[in-house]
């Protein structure tokens, strides 16, 4: 009994999914020093894109916890030691400590070997069941039938919260720009 447990967990690993196969085309990628990934997000409990505010999102990240993360009017920058918030429409930044499970999050597609690991699973919907430790969210990505792309990544969570991210796109970029607001915003340090 335990020894098809093992095969059947060995087989699980050598058999290919568009999840490895999309981690493969994208590795040149991720394993660059500062890359982006841009997208578009909805965020509610029925995921009506048609009826929803659709936002534009942009991740770009560097080495030592550094990054940048753009959705709508907001911006939360980070230069490894302490996080600034911007929101375009107050006009206020905020400085706080870096929080550490966000930070987690946004540098969990950083790291090849990570990718890797992360535990999959098929689901009868053609998803692909993404179940990262540490996250009780329900992460279900989608990939186009006749190619590797990711189509969108859906995220579900036990209270009703649902976000669907969508039109995704990932690039090298040359820089991570850090600054945000202007010598005018109201600045509240909240560390």
């Amino acid at each position: 009994m335990l020894s098809i447990f093992f095969i059947s967990i060995i087989f699980s690993y050598l058999i290919s999914s568009p999840f490895n196969d999309w981690i493969n085309d994208n590795e040149e990628i991720i394993n660059q020093k500062n890359k982006s990934v841009s997208f578009q997000i909805v965020i509610d409990s029925n995921m009506d894109v048609e009826k929803n505010k659709i936002l534009n999102g942009n991740i770009v990240v560097g080495e030592k916890k550094q990054f940048r993360f753009n959705i709508g009017p907001r911006t939360v920058v980070s230069d490894g030691k302490i996080w600034k918030s911007y929101d375009s429409r107050t006009d206020q930044i905020f400085i706080q400590k870096p929080d550490k499970k966000m930070e987690q999050a946004l540098f969990s597609w950083t790291n090849i070997k990570k990718l890797r690991r992360i535990p999959i699973e098929m689901k009868s919907d053609g998803s692909y069941r993404l179940k990262f430790f540490g996250i009780k969210n329900d992460v279900r990505a989608f990939f186009s039938s006749n190619s590797n792309l990711l189509d969108s990544i859906l995220i579900s969570s036990k209270n009703g919260f649902h976000s669907k991210i969508f039109d995704i796109r990932m690039s090298i970029t040359d820089t991570l720009v850090l600054n945000v607001g202007s010598e005018n915003s109201d600045l509240f340090d909240l560390r």
